[in-house]
């Protein structure tokens, strides 16, 4: 199965970059309070787009993030509770935090639990 892996992560969406707040320093001339008091008002209005685009960046994110598990709980059969717990335990397994070595992981975890439920079903038909 393939997926793209960049656009589940995210990684054709910017990350909000927080703007730096002005100082002032302690002994200053009243044109530098002034540049000050402007500088400020310009951080505060770039302040409020900056929580704005975050917020897009997260509702964007996560709408990725449920539609490609939604995608994997279909493409493996499971359900959604069988998936987060098995994601779960994959993320606890990889060796880094990208969805791809997660997935990875993942795909050998599914792999393993369906050789083990197949071994079982074979000895309950076996008698044993």
């Amino acid at each position: 199965m393939n997926y793209d892996f960049e656009y589940y992560c995210g990684c054709d969406i910017t990350v909000p970059t927080k703007p730096a707040k002005p100082f002032l320093r302690g002994k200053h001339t009243s044109v530098e309070a002034l540049a000050y008091a402007e500088a400020l008002v310009e951080y505060e209005r770039d302040l409020a787009s900056y929580h704005e685009d975050k917020a897009f960046y997260g509702r964007e994110l996560n709408s990725r993030r449920e539609k490609f598990f939604d995608i994997l709980a279909i493409d493996y059969k499971i359900s959604t509770r069988e998936l987060a717990l098995t994601w779960e335990e994959a993320q606890c397994h990889a060796s880094a935090d990208d969805l791809e070595t997660v997935y990875t992981v993942f795909d050998s975890l599914i792999s393993f639990i369906d050789r083990y439920n197949a071994s079982r079903k074979d000895n309950f038909l076996k008698g044993k």
